[in-house]
């Protein structure tokens, strides 16, 4: 029952964003920072050039640029939305690191931690943050066939990272 009430929920903040169906959905910005004590580590591709908070704070602004436009109408992104949604996409995070509780994220937290670009019908891009021993930001590629997610494919991801 929660989990339908949450559903309503997502679909009711997205009706709140634009009047009109037909209205270009607007990602939001996420930010590619570092926190307090975490340390920039590129997870993939994985490199043997040295990292540092500048090139993390480059990926973040490369993203934002490239998913300020979605390519998706609100009626196709509510659409996307609640199939990520079904599927498991980051409907959990963990917080109180280290213990690593896992908690329900927001409806509100969803919409601002994942960003959408549609390819074609069945690809889209994502570029989306998580908590995982740190900060974790993913660019990936994902296709989605008859409501399900089908294949990801990891691009570029980057981790503002601490012992866990």
């Amino acid at each position: 029952m929660r989990f339908v009430l949450t559903l309503f929920v997502l679909l009711s903040v997205i009706n709140k964003q634009c009047h009109s169906n037909q209205t270009l959905w607007k990602n939001p910005e996420i930010v590619c920072e570092l926190k307090e004590k975490e340390k920039p580590v590129k997870r993939f591709p994985e490199t043997t050039e040295a990292v540092n908070a500048y090139k993390m704070a480059d990926f973040g602004k490369r993203m934002n640029e490239k998913f300020a436009k979605s390519g998706m109408t609100v009626k196709e992104a509510k659409t996307l939305y609640k199939i990520l949604f079904l599927n498991n996409f980051l409907t959990k995070g963990s917080y109180g690191m280290p213990s690593g509780n896992e908690i329900q994220i927001s409806v509100e937290e969803y919409f601002k931690r994942i960003a959408i670009l549609k390819i074609t019908e069945t690809e889209y891009e994502i570029y989306y943050k998580y908590a995982s021993c740190g900060t974790n930001y993913d660019y990936l590629k994902i296709v989605i066939e008859n409501q399900k997610i089908t294949r990801t494919q990891t691009i570029e991801a980057w981790k503002g990272t601490y012992p866990c």
